[in-house]
């Protein structure tokens, strides 16, 4: 019988020094509080700002557009016809909602007005995004 006594001791905190489990959370030392951030994050997300800032715009225009641009990119690509786009799913976010489908040509040179199209269709990718009217 003298061991279960010892262990009802063990098991009881207040039998063992007299202090009770609250009195000794209180006797622990706690580490200080970590400071405040410095600088704290902003609300929105730049991922967020960079969806947002695409413009809406028709299909029609936009492939306008794209001809446009490459027409006046660089010399030799004056006789540059135009483009076909068409809509697409993203992927992400952050991924545009259209897609080249092809170009054309005309007498442009090829090497020339391709090198412009794509550039110029990577850059218009981050500006619009294509409105289904």
């Amino acid at each position: 019988m003298a061991w279960l006594h010892s262990r009802r001791k063990l098991a009881n905190p207040k039998a063992a020094d007299g202090a009770g489990p609250s009195e000794r959370l209180q006797q622990v030392a706690l580490p200080p509080a970590a400071p405040p951030p410095v600088a704290a994050l902003p609300k929105k997300s730049p991922i967020r700002k960079l969806f947002k800032a695409r413009v809406s715009i028709p299909l029609p225009e936009l492939q306008s557009a794209i001809g446009e641009a490459v027409k006046t990119a660089a010399p030799g690509c004056e006789a540059f016809v135009g483009v076909v786009v068409r809509p697409k799913t993203p992927e992400s976010r952050l991924d545009a909602n259209w897609e080249l489908a092809g170009a054309k040509y005309g007498k442009a040179d090829k090497n020339i007005a391709n090198e412009a199209l794509m550039a110029i269709v990577a850059q218009m990718q981050n500006e619009f995004r294509v409105t289904e009217r």
